[in-house]
C-alpha cells in the first residue's frame, strides 16, 4: 500500500494522539484516570492522563474519519482510501482512537512501573505506543499486510518528533523531542 494511503487510513488515530495535548488548557473534565490510585506504590497512569485527553482523543477521532467520509466524493482522497469511508460508522475513528489511546496508556503504565516521569524519554515506545494500539483496534477493518506494519512504524516516530517539535514551539509541550 502507497505510504500515503497508509497515512490517511491513520489519520484518526494521528490525530488522537494530538487532541490531549491541544486540549490541556482547558479546564473540564481534568481529572486523572487512575483517581491517584498506585500500583506497587507507583501511579498507575500519572495524573497527566485524564479524562479531558482521552474525551478529546475519541472526539478527535471521530472528526477525523468524518472528515475522511466527507472527502471520499473527492477522486484524490477516493483513490487515497483503503476503505469506503461512507460505509462505515464515524464510530469507527473512534475505534482508531480508542486503540490509539490504549497504547499509550499501556505505555504510561510501564513507565510509571519503571520510575519513569511523564516527559521523561523512553525511546521508541514514546513515539511507537499509539499506533501500535490503533493498528491493534483497526486490525478488522485495515488488516495490515507486514511490511505496511513496518512502514507506519518506521514513519511514525519521525512523524511524532516533528509534531512533537511543532507543539513546544506553539507552547502546548515542554519538551521538543
Amino acid at each position: 500500500m502507497p505510504v500515503l494511503a497508509l497515512l490517511y487510513a491513520m489519520l484518526p488515530a494521528y490525530l488522537a494522539n494530538m487532541a490531549p495535548v491541544f486540549c490541556k488548557r482547558l479546564n473540564i473534565l481534568n481529572y486523572p484516570l487512575d483517581a491517584g490510585i498506585a500500583f506497587r506504590g507507583k501511579p498507575i497512569f500519572g495524573s497527566h492522563k485524564t479524562l479531558r485527553g482521552i474525551v478529546a482523543a475519541l472526539l478527535a477521532g471521530m472528526l477525523a474519519f468524518w472528515l475522511q467520509q466527507a472527502l471520499y466524493g473527492v477522486p484524490f482522497f477516493r483513490d487515497l482510501s483503503w476503505i469506503a469511508y461512507p460505509e462505515h460508522s464515524v464510530f469507527t475513528g473512534m475505534l482508531l482512537a480508542a486503540g490509539a489511546m490504549l497504547g499509550d496508556l499501556a505505555k504510561s503504565f510501564f513507565k510509571r512501573q519503571r520510575g519513569l516521569s511523564p516527559g521523561q524519554r523512553w525511546l521508541p515506545w514514546d513515539q511507537l505506543d499509539f499506533i501500535i494500539g490503533a493498528v491493534i483496534a483497526g486490525s478488522y477493518l485495515f488488516p495490515l499486510k507486514l511490511p505496511d506494519a513496518a512502514i507506519l512504524l518506521l514513519i511514525t516516530p519521525l512523524l511524532h518528533i516533528a509534531a512533537n517539535h511543532i507543539g513546544y514551539y506553539l507552547g502546548l509541550n515542554q519538551q521538543k523531542w
